[in-house]
């Protein structure tokens, strides 16, 4: 299995016609201060799959952990069923994942693992870092 695109955006969905589309891309959360709820994002992933895993089914795993490598959230998990196509053909497996109120209690470095049959394709790396506001006088 070949991970093609890996991104945490504002939003992704995938098209009638197949197609992935990502808005706002980002590796770094702006925070006044900590614990902070991010409302919304959405992990975009597209995956190619060899010839010898056509018609199979995959356990797609995802954690997101802090620096220390503590899992933040529940471990999800999901089976990808790989479709069945011409030889020489491997359509792609285009995947979104919404993940809604997740609470980043301190600054610092995050990561996101994503694995596929225990075998891990990809971590995006992303930052949770204090923003101050100039004070005008």
């Amino acid at each position: 299995m070949e991970l093609i695109v890996a991104a945490i955006a504002d939003s992704a969905n995938v098209s009638d016609m197949g197609k992935m589309n990502i808005l706002g891309i980002f590796d770094a959360l702006l925070a006044p201060f900590t614990p902070i709820v991010l409302k919304q994002f959405s992990v975009a992933l597209v995956l190619r799959p060899d010839e010898d895993e056509k018609g199979t089914t995959k356990l797609l795993r995802i954690q997101i952990n802090d620096a220390d490598g503590r899992s933040i959230i529940s471990e999800m998990t999901s089976q990808i069923v790989v479709a069945t196509a011409e030889i020489g053909i491997r359509p792609p497996v285009n995947l979104v994942l919404t993940i809604q109120d997740l609470l980043f209690p301190k600054f610092g470095d995050y990561e996101i693992k994503i694995d596929v049959d225990h075998v891990n394709l990809k971590t995006i790396s992303f930052l949770v870092q204090p923003v101050f506001q100039s004070v005008q006088s």
